[in-house]
């Protein structure tokens, strides 16, 4: 009887354990209560290829956010597909935000400095620098994202946030490691950019 009731309580912890780690397993990320919201403001004076633009005078664009720095492997793997995007759809309606954010946070850099990183990864599009990583917390850390800072936001012509991208990266072809992630993550941005671009 001893043996048969131990065996139960062991049961119905094992279905409490296992129901309680699927219930966290099926919980969303907190981030993505975002969706849907609006963007939050950013004030960042310091712009390369660009005057200083903020959230609301963009409205009526689709606008592209992405943060990088010049040594982020998911970064360089995501070049392309900025560059990509710019090139084809800017006429469409498209702006594209490159926020570069130094590393180690807070490192000072120079508008030149960040220019010279800008240009060697062909970005033409507006690149605003978020050096005390300000609106990086704002839109993410402080929304509950998770470790990469590589994030990209994609906000509607009325200045609410569609998409995010919760860091890494999104690349046509998956390079440089066949990535399949990559790949489908690029056509999930490019299928919500066209969505978005055409109403």
């Amino acid at each position: 009887m001893e043996v048969r009731s131990s065996f139960s309580i062991w049961v119905l912890l094992l279905i409490l354990c296992s129901c309680t780690s699927q219930q966290i397993m099926a919980q969303p990320a907190p981030w993505k209560q975002l969706i849907g919201t609006k963007a939050p403001e950013w004030s960042l004076d310091r712009w390369v290829n660009s005057k200083p633009l903020s959230v609301q005078e963009l409205k009526g664009k689709v606008v592209l956010v992405r943060w990088w720095l010049e040594t982020c492997p998911y970064c360089r793997a995501t070049a392309p597909s900025l560059n990509e995007f710019h090139e084809k759809y800017a006429e469409k309606g498209l702006v594209i935000i490159g926020m570069y954010h130094p590393k180690p946070y807070g490192r000072r850099v120079s508008r030149e400095e960040v220019t010279r990183y800008s240009e060697a990864k062909g970005f033409k599009f507006p690149i605003a620098i978020d050096e005390e990583w300000a609106t990086l917390k704002r839109y993410w850390f402080d929304q509950g994202g998770e470790a990469f800072t590589s994030v990209s936001f994609i906000i509607d012509r009325e200045g609410l946030i569609r998409y995010i991208h919760p860091g890494g990266s999104y690349n046509a072809e998956g390079l440089p490691y066949n990535d399949p992630q990559w790949r489908h993550d690029y056509h999930d941005v490019k299928a919500m950019l066209e969505l978005l671009l055409e109403k």
